[in-house]
């Protein structure tokens, strides 16, 4: 049975933070198309951001390998946990196998991507390692503020065809940001 196709709302980027708030709250990970990329641009002084694309490009050349490629994801996502950021995972014009390769349910679970579990403490805990806990406590907090949030290039006519095998769709609400005339 095929999957029904997903449709992206277009929006202005000025409306992006009200529509990611709406998002948030129907337990949704937001997917931002924007060709244009300014919503990277937006959130790159304000979010912890993973640039996926690059994290394939090197593991690709073997700059990096699979283990330290997962513990940089892993790194980001403690991190943006840890300081109630938002995660923004830019995909770029890339289509990450964050659904075979690219996770791991000690570092980079496919979980992220899913609203509803991203902050799970099932998952937390499978992560955190003990230098992430706070110090002289021994524990980890997850702040508020934290949630996930991932960019990519690909116009709304053709994501779907590159993005399917890469992400978990069905665990996302589109955004496309209307390309200035």
């Amino acid at each position: 049975m095929a999957s029904a196709k997903v449709v992206a709302k277009d929006i202005d980027l000025k409306d992006l933070q009200v529509e990611l708030e709406a998002i948030e709250k129907e337990g949704k990970t937001p997917l931002v198309l924007d060709r244009s990329k300014r919503a990277a641009t937006f959130f790159e002084f304000s979010a912890t951001c993973i640039e996926a694309k690059r994290l394939v490009v090197e593991l690709a050349m073997k700059k990096k390998t699979q283990d330290e490629t997962l513990e940089a994801l892993r790194a980001k996502y403690v991190a943006a946990l840890k300081h109630g950021n938002k995660l923004v995972i830019n995909l770029d014009n890339s289509a990450p196998q964050f659904k075979t390769t690219l996770q791991g349910p000690t570092t980079f679970p496919v979980e992220v991507f899913d609203a509803s579990r991203a902050r799970a403490d099932d998952i937390v805990n499978a992560i955190v390692r003990e230098e992430d806990k706070e110090k002289g406590a021994g524990v980890f907090v997850v702040r508020d503020g934290f949630s996930v949030v991932v960019i990519s290039c690909f116009e709304a006519g053709i994501f779907e065809e590159f993005l399917t095998d890469s992400i978990p769709l069905e665990k996302m609400s589109v955004l496309a940001i209307r390309q200035d005339p």
